[in-house]
């Protein structure tokens, strides 16, 4: 088979190890640190100890306790993510930044809907964190401009200096946004520099999650049991089905081929281990 040229990962310590007894065998594969993870990783940083954030969060999460049953549940924050917590902020900026304008210049479709009075006293204090979400904001729509562009273009020779430019262009961003922004550009050149004159390496593995998003769904129960023949299926969820694809693969694959390649490459499958297992011990009751 051919020897992947890139990997592309999130630094996760399940696979780091992987990836290097890769290269170690394989010296011509380079890798290349997911995009949107280090975005998160640097937005973490500066989030994570800082106490107004803290204090944000908090008073968001009392909020959404507060309002969720009431007339104002039609402006409830949305909730918080359990995992990739700064890699999803966007969302819940972009609601503060809402009630915020909602503050300022109630529309008369709110105010149909509650009071002056009730909305100052359950989402009033967002007007204290109005400086501190400006500058949060920057930060996040630097990182977004950066992932999109990374996404859309892929990592090749030169795509730093278009990252410089995009992220130059539209409002003059607060100091903290412009040293993420050079902290990006950094981290973008220094993993373009691995790719070979003409190279366009992939800079996300967003797409690959997508994918196996869509093959989780295929094998349902099963998901969790480890590799199935439903392997195979993997590349029917990419691609357009028609009669004749569907008539052409019927044909081509048959199902002992089938047997015969998942016993030799799968071997005996967890939920098959399992089943073997649990019989033994009825048995043996």
């Amino acid at each position: 088979g051919h020897t992947p040229r890139v990997i592309v990962d999130d630094h996760g310590a399940d696979i780091n190890g992987g990836v290097v007894l890769f290269q170690q065998r394989h010296l011509e594969t380079v890798e290349i640190y997911d995009t949107k993870h280090k975005a998160a990783c640097l937005l973490k940083r500066r989030l994570e100890n800082d106490q107004r954030w803290r204090e944000f969060q908090t008073a968001v999460g009392q909020t959404r306790c507060a309002v969720q049953q009431t007339e104002l549940a039609f402006l409830v924050p949305p909730g918080p993510k359990t995992k990739a917590r700064f890699m999803n902020l966007g969302m819940q900026l972009k609601w503060a930044q809402h009630i915020l304008a909602i503050l300022r210049d109630p529309p008369p479709s709110v105010m149909q809907s509650v009071s002056s009075v009730r909305l100052n006293e359950k989402l009033g204090w967002i007007e204290a964190f109005a400086a501190e979400l400006a500058a949060w904001w920057q930060w996040q729509q630097v990182v977004d401009v950066t992932v999109t562009l990374v996404s859309e273009q892929g990592l090749y020779r030169g795509v730093s200096r278009l990252l410089a430019k995009r992220l130059g262009q539209g409002e003059a961003l607060c100091h903290g946004a412009r040293v993420l922004a050079a902290e990006l550009i950094r981290f973008v050149r220094s993993q373009e520099c691995r790719t070979r004159p003409a190279e366009r390496f992939p800079g996300s593995t967003e797409i690959l999650e997508s994918c196996f998003g869509k093959f989780k769904q295929l094998e349902k129960q099963q998901s969790r049991g480890g590799f199935t023949q439903l392997l195979l299926g993997f590349g029917a969820l990419l691609t357009r089905a028609t009669t004749d694809t569907v008539m052409q693969a019927m044909q081509t694959s048959r199902t002992a081929d089938i047997r015969t390649w998942a016993r030799q490459t799968l071997g005996v499958t967890l939920f098959a281990q399992r089943k073997l297992a649990f019989a033994c011990a009825t048995k043996t009751g």
